[in-house]
């Protein structure tokens, strides 16, 4: 009995010592296990805080956790904490499904983060091929691959660059387009670089569409079409002008006018062949009208030649009557200085020309009459050169012409038209007598 309980005292310490060193075990254990468990709810917790921020979801209110001081587990606090984990527990089922939808929601944050990821680094993606980035500059994958972030920073700043020189370049082509329409007066508003259209679903969300660029683009498009063809035209105008004005001397170039490096030479040239040509049209305008002021002097002296005319029929009619009265006898005038002859004051200088012939009836008419002192009966002489070619003696007067009859007994020649009539006492050479 005594060796039993001997027995029996030894088992008893080694089972009490066996229980220490498993109680020993299984507390390091479970301090072990419930460190991990906090780090684990911790790392949850965490993760989605940062994942949810500036999201827009409200995770974070619902997925957290804060640790116990020191060892006490006990006193964790939030959804992912020990106790809400052993409250969460169905007793039917032994499951924690509460527990579970946190982590579910967690996982499904991240999926949605990730998703919108892949989803932002295809759109970046398209707008880098849209932007015409070659793939040798841009690898698309690269946008998605974690395992290189230093790729998808280099590639993101990529097209964050040109997407800034895509933006400038635009600008600047819209204020080229803007300047433009205003230098040929054609309303082209900023609204149409600016606006975009609206579009509006069947739950009345207005989203933003394409830029309103497209029609004024067109019309403006169309305008300057048109102003190139004016001035094509108008260029065509000026050289078939040039061409058809051929009496001028052009100093113009033509075929350089649609030369843009020699335009303004052109112009300039153009500009000082029309003042040359306006002097011309001056001097033509001048020409023009001394030939009016030479017409009306024709016409005075058509309507003089007319009364000439007039003065000329009276004095044919004149000499029909002469010719009957001296038919068969002349007239005979007494010589200077007899008396009964009738004084003359005359201009002793006086000289004529014969300007017409009868010899039929031995008479001619001189240029010589009442305006120059010439009066009926004086006798003249009619010289060429200075040879003494006959006498006359003036039978009829007339405002500006006299007819005279031609004295035979001292004409050496025929009297002829263009002859000189002068005053018997002006000197000239003694006549030659007929044979």
């Amino acid at each position: 009995m005594g060796k039993l309980s001997t027995i029996l005292g030894f088992l008893v310490m080694l089972v009490a010592i066996g229980a220490a060193v498993l109680s020993f075990f299984l507390f390091t254990a479970r301090k072990d296990l419930a460190g991990r468990s906090a780090e684990l709810s911790g790392t949850v917790a965490s993760m989605v805080g940062k994942l949810e921020n500036e999201s827009g979801t409200t995770y974070k209110s619902r997925i957290n956790f804060t640790p116990g001081e020191g060892d006490q587990a006990a006193k964790e606090t939030g959804s992912l904490s020990w106790n809400e984990y052993r409250g969460a527990r169905d007793k039917a089922t032994g499951e924690h499904p509460a527990y579970t939808k946190l982590l579910g929601e967690a996982v499904r944050l991240a999926t949605d983060i990730n998703e919108q990821r892949n989803a932002l680094a295809q759109s970046l993606a398209t707008v880098a091929a849209d932007m015409k980035i070659p793939e040798t500059d841009l690898d698309p994958t690269a946008l998605t691959n974690l395992a290189e972030s230093d790729q998808f920073t280099k590639s993101s700043n990529r097209i964050l660059s040109l997407s800034k020189a895509v933006v400038g370049r635009d600008e600047a082509m819209i204020q080229t387009l803007l300047t433009c329409a205003r230098a040929i007066d054609f309303d082209l508003p900023t609204s149409s670089f600016r606006d975009r259209d609206e579009n509006v679903d069947e739950d009345g969300v207005v989203s933003l569409g394409d830029f309103k660029h497209s029609a004024p683009l067109l019309a403006f498009s169309g305008e300057v079409s048109g102003i190139n063809e004016r001035c094509n035209e108008y260029a065509k105008t000026i050289v078939d002008g040039v061409s058809r004005v051929n009496k001028f001397k052009w100093e113009t170039q033509v075929d350089q006018i649609s030369d843009k490096e020699q335009y303004g030479s052109v112009c300039t040239s153009l500009l000082n062949d029309f003042e040359g040509l306006n002097q011309q049209l001056v001097q033509f305008e001048q020409a023009r009208n001394r030939i009016t002021s030479l017409k009306v002097q024709i016409e005075e002296l058509e309507e003089e030649q007319e009364a000439h005319k007039e003065e000329i029929a009276d004095l044919n009619r004149k000499v029909e009557d002469l010719k009957r009265l001296v038919a068969g006898k002349r007239i005979k005038a007494p010589p200077p200085g007899t008396p009964g002859a009738k004084p003359v004051d005359i201009d002793p200088d006086i000289e004529g020309k014969i300007v017409q012939v009868n010899d039929e009836w031995n008479f001619v008419v001189l240029n010589l009459g009442r305006e120059k002192g010439v009066d009926e009966e004086m006798e003249m002489l009619v010289a060429r050169a200075d040879d003494l070619v006959a006498r006359l003696q003036i039978s009829k007067v007339l405002r500006k012409i006299c007819i005279a009859e031609i004295l035979p007994e001292v004409q050496t020649a025929s009297v002829k038209v263009g002859d000189r009539v002068i005053l018997p006492d002006k000197k000239v050479a003694p006549p030659k007598k007929r044979r």
